[in-house]
């Protein structure tokens, strides 16, 4: 294969976007986009982790590496710790081809309280390094001690031909888990360069050992209100280690938190030891004092929020355990939202800011944002326009409207001189958040959505500022039934970069499209308008303007024609000219059934431009049905072409070429639910049923 492995962690600024990876040429479908809630002391530490879905939450271009969200993905939680957005994909270049091999051998023993296993790994180069040979191999044990208590040890090595030596990585973690005492004793270290390109930022070249536990201490009933109340006691102790510069920290905390159905009450101490290497050296201390309380007041919705964190040595310079002092609350609004306000003034020995949080929390949270999406939509042919207008958490105004908003910010009111007096970490990961730095931050979004019977629309505006750059964003989303046959839908997004600052980037993207599909007619038309302008660009300024038709007819019982037309107009101010193309592309494909289960096709296509240039493509197909609502056909070009602005209309290269259609809907589901569980409800009525979603595959 000429795939290779790559992993981007990029810090999220509070905006959709666009963020870039740091490869193009992706291979396509090959992505994960997942948003990560670390720890704002921790990087290690992932308190949640939301798995995103293309077209729904965000876009991507393959071809340059581009990412935009569907929503703006805030800087930090309400809490002020950072999300990261973490995405794994594989390289497609045009490079040579080389071979990955790979397999697991595991056992299971001592009646299944004993697992053993190892991997090996062989990588002969990739398209982000051709030629080397890069090689993993790793045993891991899990030992089931008794009920309650488990044991993990893994150990693994690596090594790339391009770089000398080896690098490995170490596991052991032993946890403990009862009614009244949970605990966990664990060592965890990975060398730089350990791995095949897969590894987080948040643990490569560093060691972390420690312990944490937590015992519950009482539990009673308090008198006066018949309440039940809990007391416990939770401790931790860790030394994480820099391989990479030298650095370490040593760090401990215990605290004393009681519950009740309303108050939370917790007092305790914390303390850290920094010794720096390098930028900054030197030891940095901290000891603070801890106290936090949660009061609910369930009459209200309301739950307010406090907590210090007071120095009570002389020294206060570790970077992430500042004095600190936080006031918030959580209101609920409905039965699903939750609005969220954190205001927080900090101060170490060097600097000292403030931090500013307002957002919706909707839940249920499924693993993504909350949309209004396409399934708002009763129509089929509308569901399918809408698919991609959505908006993030939301705030449900009535039954037809809907608002979102959320505000990040962050000032610095007095900074420290000099390079080594900076915010400093012992342990950093890759994604450098706002909120680590001594620069003043803001971010804000406000949107608003309507839905009905017909119609699904929204609008949404976003602003960042900070001292790096400014930039503004429009996004504009509508798509309606205008009649039984006929379906509207558009969408714009329009962003503006520094426009106060001399140095004005602008990027406007506008996409408009209809879809015709009479009830029992034999002709369905598609129709897509995109419109692009990019200026402000180091190539200069650039305009694109593209337009799709599609057309299909039955001809007969037997027979059918498709027909395909694109056109599309680029101009390009160019700091060394200007260049203008106009370029046509016309198709035709028709399909014959010879009998019910096989048919055969022909295609052909032209693509022309305004300087004379055409370019060819055609060739026969066979089409096979194996089983109903599954349509499987294989065809050659005997000539072809490629453009990407038209490439997702047909299949259109030179040589082999294979198709897979599936047509499925909530009725074809509820007959697979019977076979895998035939107790289980089979659904709706078929009466009940909207039309059928279908989706295709092409290689």
């Amino acid at each position: 294969t000429n795939q290779g492995f790559a992993k981007d962690e990029l810090a999220a600024d509070g905006t959709s976007g666009p963020y870039q990876l740091s490869n193009t040429n992706i291979l396509a479908q090959s992505e994960l986009v997942i948003v990560e809630t670390r720890d704002r002391v921790r990087a290690d530490v992932v308190l949640e982790r939301r798995e995103l879905t293309r077209f729904r939450d965000y876009t991507i271009d393959y071809l340059t590496g581009r990412l935009i969200f569907n929503f703006p993905v805030a800087l930090s939680d309400a809490n002020f710790n950072p999300n990261v957005i973490v995405v794994d994909y594989e390289t497609s270049e045009e490079t040579e081809r080389n071979l990955t091999i790979g397999g697991r051998l595991q056992a299971t023993l001592l009646d299944g309280r004993l697992r053993v296993g190892t991997n090996l790994i062989s990588e002969e180069g990739s398209a982000l390094a051709a030629g080397s040979l890069k090689r993993l191999a790793a045993v891991d044990a899990l030992v089931q001690i008794d009920e309650g208590t488990q044991l993990r040890m893994e150990y693994a090595i690596s090594d790339d031909a391009a770089q000398p030596g080896s690098a490995d990585a170490k596991l052991v973690e032993l946890t403990h888990t009862s009614r009244r005492l949970s605990g966990e004793a664990y060592f965890r270290e990975e060398q730089a360069g350990f791995g095949l390109g897969q590894t987080n930022s948040n643990t490569n070249s560093i060691r972390r050992y420690g312990l944490r536990g937590s015992i519950q201490l009482s539990e009673y009933t308090t008198q006066d209100s018949a309440r039940r109340a809990t007391r416990s006691l939770e401790a931790s102790v860790y030394r994480e280690d820099n391989l990479t510069n030298g650095s370490n920290r040593e760090a401990g905390e215990v605290t004393v938190t009681q519950r009740t159905d309303r108050l939370t009450l917790s007092a305790g101490l914390r303390a850290a030891r920094d010794r720096l290497v390098g930028v900054g050296a030197g030891v940095r201390q901290s000891l603070l004092a801890l106290v936090r309380a949660n009061y609910t007041i369930p009459r209200l919705g309301l739950t307010l929020i406090a907590s210090r964190e007071q120095p009570i040595s002389d020294n206060n310079e570790v970077s992430d355990l500042p004095e600190r002092t936080i006031v918030g609350l959580d209101k609920q609004l409905g039965t699903y939202a939750t609005l969220n306000i954190r205001h927080e003034f900090f101060e170490t020995g060097l600097t000292s800011g403030s931090n500013t949080a307002v957002g919706f929390t909707v839940r249920p949270w499924s693993g993504a944002m909350i949309t209004a999406a396409s399934d708002l939509v009763d129509d089929a042919s509308a569901r399918r326009l809408g698919g991609t207008l959505s908006l993030d958490q939301e705030l449900q105004l009535s039954e037809r409207w809907a608002a979102s908003a959320g505000i990040r910010s962050r000032r610095i009111f007095a900074r420290s001189m000099g390079v080594g007096n900076e915010f400093i970490q012992v342990a950093p990961d890759a994604a450098v958040s706002a909120l680590e730095t001594n620069e003043d931050f803001g971010a804000a979004y406000a949107g608003l959505s309507y839905r009905d019977e017909l119609m699904v629309a929204s609008i949404r505006g976003e602003m960042r500022q900070s001292t790096q750059e400014d930039s503004y964003i429009l996004t504009a989303s509508v798509a309606r039934d205008l009649n039984d046959e006929l379906s509207i839908a558009g969408t714009t997004r329009a962003a503006w970069l520094n426009p106060d600052q001399g140095d004005v980037r602008e990027q406007i993207d506008v996409r408009l499209a209809f879809a015709w599909r009479p009830e029992g007619g034999r002709l369905a038309i598609l129709n897509r308008t995109d419109f692009g302008h990019l200026s402000g660009d180091t190539q200069g300024t650039r305009t694109k303007w593209v337009n799709n038709l599609a057309a299909n007819t039955l001809i007969g019982d037997r027979a059918e024609l498709s027909v395909n037309h694109g056109i599309k107009y680029v101009r390009e101010d160019l700091n060394f000219g200007r260049h203008d193309a106009l370029v046509n592309l016309v198709g035709l494909e028709t399909r014959y059934d010879i009998s019910p289960t096989l048919d055969v096709g022909f295609a052909g296509s032209v693509l022309f431009d305004d300087e004379g240039n055409r370019s060819w493509s055609y060739g026969p197909s066979l089409g096979v049905t194996p089983a109903e609502n599954m349509w499987l056909s294989v065809g050659y070009n005997l000539e072809g072409f490629d453009d990407p602005d038209f490439a997702d209309a047909e299949m259109r290269r030179n040589g082999l070429f294979m198709k897979l259609r599936m047509k499925f809907d909530e009725q074809t589901l509820s007959g697979l639910l019977r076979q895998i569980s035939p107790g289980q409800n089979a659904g709706p009525a078929p009466h009940q049923l909207p039309l059928a979603r279908q989706f295709e595959y092409a290689y």
